[in-house]
C-alpha cells in the first residue's frame, strides 16, 4: 500500500527538520538516524532503498501529467499508546486532534498554508489522502483505532517497542511513547525499503507524546511533527 501511494502522489515535503519544544530543548526528526542504524546492521536494505527510489522517480516522471486527476486513498490508522500511567498516557481527545491536523495538512486546508515560501507555493496541493482511525481491528472487532497499553517500552521508543503491531498492509501503525530511542528526536518513521523482507516488524512511526496533535501534553507549534513523519512513511525525503 505504501509504495503505491508514494509513487502516485505529488506532495512537496516542506517543513522544519527541527521541531521546537516550549520550555525545553529543540527536538528533531530522527528518521535518518534510525535509518542509518538499520543500514549499518543490514546493508542489503540500503541497496533496496536506492532501488526503490529509482523506481519511484521513474513512475513519478511517467505518470504525473499536468491537469491529471490523482487517485484518492484512505489510510486506516491505529495509535498504540504505551504508558506507565503517567502523562504519556494521552487522552483519546488528543489523538482525535492529531488526526484532524494530519488531514488538514495533507489536503492543503491548514490555516498556515498561507505561510508557504513563495517559491514553493505553486507546488503545494491536495495529496488526495484521507487518514481515518481504524473502525475494525485485525480480528474484525469494532474499535476506535486507539490502544492504551501498559508497557515499560514507553521508556525505550525503539524498534522493539513496536508491540501489538497491526497488519502493516492494512493499517498505519503509530506508537506514542514517553522517551524516544533516537536521542533528541521528537519522532521518527521507517521508509518502505527499511521494512523489506523480515523487517516488517519495524514498520510504522514512533512519536514522543508531546508531539502528537496540538492539545493535551502537546501544544500549538508541534502539531506538524506527525505530518512530517507520515511523509517519511510514504517515502518522502527531506529537501
Amino acid at each position: 500500500m505504501k509504495k503505491l501511494i508514494a509513487t502516485s502522489m505529488f506532495l512537496l515535503f516542506v517543513g522544519s527538520i527541527s521541531f521546537g519544544q516550549q520550555n525545553g530543548p529543540e527536538r528533531f526528526c530522527g528518521t535518518y538516524e534510525y535509518q542509518k542504524e538499520i543500514f549499518e546492521s543490514h546493508p542489503e536494505l540500503e541497496e533496496s532503498y536506492y532501488a526503490h527510489r529509482l523506481l519511484m522517480n521513474s513512475k513519478m516522471t511517467s505518470t504525473n501529467k499536468a491537469g491529471e486527476k490523482a487517485s484518492s486513498y484512505t489510510i486506516p490508522v491505529v495509535f498504540h499508546i504505551l504508558h506507565e500511567y503517567g502523562t504519556e498516557n494521552i487522552s483519546d481527545a488528543q489523538v482525535y486532534d492529531a488526526m484532524e491536523v494530519l488531514n488538514r495538512e495533507f489536503n492543503a486546508t491548514d490555516p498556515d498554508s498561507v505561510n508557504v515560501v513563495a517559491e514553493y507555493a505553486n507546488l503545494m496541493g491536495n495529496a488526495n489522502i484521507e487518514f481515518k482511525l481504524a473502525a475494525k481491528d485485525p480480528y474484525g472487532e469494532c474499535t476506535n483505532g486507539i490502544e492504551h497499553i501498559y508497557s515499560h517500552e514507553t521508556r525505550n521508543g525503539d524498534g522493539f517497542s513496536k508491540i501489538s503491531q497491526w497488519n502493516r498492509a492494512r493499517y498505519l501503525n503509530i506508537w506514542v511513547v514517553d522517551i524516544i530511542g533516537v536521542s533528541g528526536a521528537a519522532a521518527y518513521a521507517v521508509k518502505p525499503s527499511g521494512t523489506d523482507g523480515n523487517f516488517f516488524w519495524v514498520d510504522g512511526i514512533v512519536s514522543n507524546h508531546t508531539y502528537v496533535g496540538s492539545i493535551g501534553t502537546s501544544a500549538q507549534g508541534r502539531e506538524a511533527t506527525l505530518t512530517h513523519e507520515v511523509g517519511h512513511y510514504l517515502s518522502l525525503d527531506h529537501l
